[in-house]
């Protein structure tokens, strides 16, 4: 049962590597057969670390990648330090802070960078967050995002494939070239601004009372 299971895991990271796209609910469904929907729950609760572990694979490479391009990032939270990315010099580490914290230091911000949990159909509110706050935020994207999200324009986009450390990515690129660009910057800061005030808890909530 053991190396039944092992060998069920790997197979989902391979998909879920080869098919950055799916949701994990499709991976399991693609993966493991389910004939009702409480079987499927299961099989998600019982192989979901298979999905967080390549989360933070990928989280981990991406930092990799800015930090091979000479990108100066900050990251505040623990954990970090078991990495070993602080062998980087540009990479700087800072104790956990609270959300209202967070925020301020998101104001004082050229560039926010997200990645998000494995979610294909969904977002993180720290999106719009970075974008309130008036940085630029560069994230992965969902097919949710995919309509709001406009990469060069009110944010900068990056995809799972783009992340290798042996080069300076697209990603990277991009970062480079807004820090460059400061009138660009502040473009897409305003027009991230505009996008963030269209996505509030209270539209988005009107919304749903006007649907229901």
């Amino acid at each position: 049962p053991n190396s039944t299971k092992t060998e069920l895991e790997c197979y989902i990271r391979d998909y879920l590597t080869e098919h950055t796209g799916h949701t994990f609910e499709q991976t399991v469904e693609h993966c493991q057969s389910c004939e009702t929907d409480e079987q499927l729950k299961k099989q998600i609760e019982q192989y979901r670390f298979s999905e967080t572990n390549l989360t933070s694979h990928y989280r981990k490479e991406l930092m990799r990648t800015l930090l091979e391009a000479k990108i100066d990032i900050h990251v505040y939270g623990n954990g970090w330090d078991r990495t070993g990315l602080d062998s980087y010099p540009n990479f700087h580490l800072h104790p956990p802070v609270s959300f209202e914290e967070g925020l301020n230091l998101m104001s004082q911000s050229k560039i926010l960078l997200n990645h998000m949990a494995w979610f294909k159909h969904g977002s993180s509110e720290r999106i719009f967050n970075a974008m309130a706050q008036g940085a630029v935020c560069a994230t992965d994207s969902s097919r949710y995002l995919d309509d709001i999200l406009k990469d060069g324009i009110n944010c900068l986009t990056y995809s799972l494939s783009d992340i290798c450390p042996i080069s300076q990515t697209d990603i990277a690129n991009k970062i480079i070239a807004i820090l460059s660009a400061p009138d660009s910057w502040l473009q897409m800061t305003e027009k991230g601004k505009s996008t963030a005030a269209e996505h509030t808890w209270q539209k988005h909530l009107r919304c749903a009372i006007i649907n229901k």
